[in-house]
């Protein structure tokens, strides 16, 4: 993705009310001033975790699609190069949910 269009993150999660079971996930940063809501309900802390990470997920998609393997002397026969594509062809095809959608 060349271009964010996303907030940035770090996003972060708080419980909703007296229910625990309910999350929020906000951004410190972002159009508003106060902080942004990225999504007011989510059920399950481990749901929210994961939503409040995408900024960082995606960061780190972004790295592993871009990375080029460079084979030296030292390296040769540790690394499956076919190993290393496959797992930047999976990282492009994450990425091409996030940039065009499900």
């Amino acid at each position: 993705m060349d271009k964010t269009e996303h907030t940035p993150g770090p996003w972060n999660v708080t419980a909703i009310g007296n229910n625990y079971d309910h999350h929020g996930i906000y951004a410190d940063e972002g159009p508003c001033a106060q902080g942004t809501d990225i999504c007011n309900t989510v059920y399950g802390a481990a749901n929210a975790r994961l939503i409040a990470a995408a900024p960082e997920l995606l960061a780190a998609l972004e790295q592993i699609a871009e990375h080029e393997y460079r084979a030296d002397r030292r390296h040769r026969g540790m690394v499956d190069v076919e190993e290393v594509e496959t797992l930047r062809r999976i990282a492009r095809a994450a990425l091409a949910l996030v940039e065009k959608g499900a």
